[in-house]
């Protein structure tokens, strides 16, 4: 991590800055909350730290974040929802990593089968919503 100030003293402006790849990936999750409709989204570095105390978290896909090569699994976190919409995404978690499974083999006709039992029982599954609508237009994520 890098930290400074930057600008230029004849300007009378100068920026605090912080460099570092985990300040980028956070960048990168919040734009991808917008996407998949999450409150809180966090990479697998993150659920390693944290398996341990309790929180409720799902699986939404292995994405490639913008700036890096390899794919991350994302996590959604569910302790932030009202308790209502976090159980059923806890309900709804083994079908949404097999949507998403059949999702990037490309079997989409399966997984838009799946995304929609998931949204029938929770319409208001954004994640499972933004799947769907990829699923059927038969596009990657990527």
């Amino acid at each position: 991590m890098y930290t400074g100030i930057r600008g230029r003293k004849d300007r009378r402006r100068m920026d605090s800055t912080v460099i570092s790849d985990a300040v980028n990936i956070a960048s990168r999750l919040q734009d991808l909350t917008k996407r998949l409709g999450a409150t809180i989204l966090v990479s697998q570095q993150v659920i390693e730290s944290i398996e341990d105390r309790g929180f409720s978290y799902r699986f939404l896909g292995k994405l490639r974040i913008r700036g890096r090569e390899e794919k991350n699994n994302i996590f959604e976190i569910l302790d932030g929802e009202n308790a209502r919409s976090r159980d059923a995404k806890m309900e709804s978690q083994g079908a949404m990593t097999q949507g998403i499974e059949a999702y990037r083999s490309q079997k989409f006709q399966e997984a838009l089968k799946i995304f929609g039992e998931v949204l029938k029982k929770n319409p208001q599954d954004a994640a499972a919503a933004y799947y769907r609508a990829r699923s059927l237009k038969g596009q990657s994520i990527e």
